[in-house]
């Protein structure tokens, strides 16, 4: 089971503009280890904005007060594609949701995970403006106009309706958000599929995968799926427990005194190690299983084939060779 991730979060009027900076790693964030994260950015911006940062400083100035400046999607990407491949899934992600007649901005980042250095851990920040620009970006409102509240008898005289998909109520919000996220899990797995990767992706809580996974019979799945989700630490925590685990080690030997260590400086990070360590157990454990069921099935179905070759007396050493791949590739964890 590969990584889900796929949140929607909101930014108030005054965030805008220096949020835009941080995700297009500009302005005070365009130099050092930030800068180095940045994979790709692109924007769809009216023909007066200099810049996605430049149309979000805007966006602060004259939004009402009180107001919404932007919705953001954070999505995961899946570290077994390529960039170029990660980039066009983005693209079809927007043009799937959110499409061309909206203001936009993204930035594609990259960096070791913090765990696991040979992991890549690549993610996109997706900022957009809500506001639905039906005339076209080069023909679109100043500024000034361009954020004003809606007048529907003369909307010549009012800004841009706003698209509510993602800002209505609490119900609406969570039915569409409910779609993208299926959405977005279909994508991922038709790449991986593709492909050819042997992996899938689920937007479903860990009790629905269990339910599933119950209901197919897969003992194995059941029980590999029977723990709490785990806590995010977010990145100035994780950086100090993976400090001190590589202080202190995590061999055999040193275990117990690195988590003992990072239980006095974080009871949540504690948690969160235990739970990895817990599920990298029970993947060991399930991918045991899997190539133990394989070794079973490759020898049954050798010792039938034989047989059957044998009595008929058409034994081909090159082409039994090639069949017990066919067969491997078949039934392939």
């Amino acid at each position: 089971m590969a990584t889900y991730h796929l949140s929607l979060k909101n930014g108030k009027v005054g965030t805008a503009e220096q949020h835009a900076d941080y995700i297009l790693r500009e302005g005070r964030y365009s130099g050092g280890k930030r800068a180095e994260e940045l994979v790709y950015k692109d924007a769809n911006l009216p023909r007066w904005a200099m810049s996605a940062s430049a149309f979000f400083a805007c966006a602060d100035r004259y939004e009402r007060t009180n107001g919404r400046a932007y919705a953001e999607f954070e999505i995961a990407l899946p570290n077994e594609l390529t960039h170029e491949e990660n980039k066009k899934m983005v693209n079809d992600f927007i043009t799937a949701h959110i499409g061309n007649n909206k203001v936009w901005t993204y930035a594609i980042h990259s960096k070791p995970a913090t765990f696991d250095d040979s992991q890549e851990q690549i993610h996109v920040h997706i900022m957009i403006c809500e506001r639905i620009v039906e005339d076209g970006m080069t023909k679109a409102k100043s500024p000034s106009k361009f954020f004003k509240r809606y007048n529907s008898k003369n909307p010549q005289n009012g800004g841009y309706l706003k698209d509510r998909a993602l800002s209505g109520s609490r119900t609406e919000i969570a039915k569409n958000l409910k779609g993208i996220r299926q959405s977005w899990e279909d994508m991922v797995n038709a790449e991986y599929k593709t492909h050819g990767i042997d992996k899938v992706v689920s937007c479903k809580t860990l009790k629905a995968q269990r339910d599933i996974a119950a209901e197919a019979g897969d003992e194995d799945m059941v029980e590999f799926l029977n723990r709490t989700p785990q806590e995010h630490l977010g990145p100035a925590l994780a950086y100090k427990t993976k400090k001190i685990i590589e202080e202190n080690g995590y061999d055999q030997e040193n275990i117990d005194n690195t988590l003992d260590k990072i239980y006095q400086m974080s009871a949540k990070a504690f948690g969160v190690i235990i739970d990895k360590i817990q599920k990298a157990r029970k993947a060991a454990e399930l991918k045991y299983k899997k190539q133990i069921e394989l070794e079973r099935k490759e020898k049954e179905y050798s010792e039938k084939r034989l047989a059957e070759l044998t009595m008929s007396g058409e034994i081909i050493r090159k082409d039994f060779v090639k069949l017990l791949g066919s067969v491997n590739n078949q039934i392939k964890w």
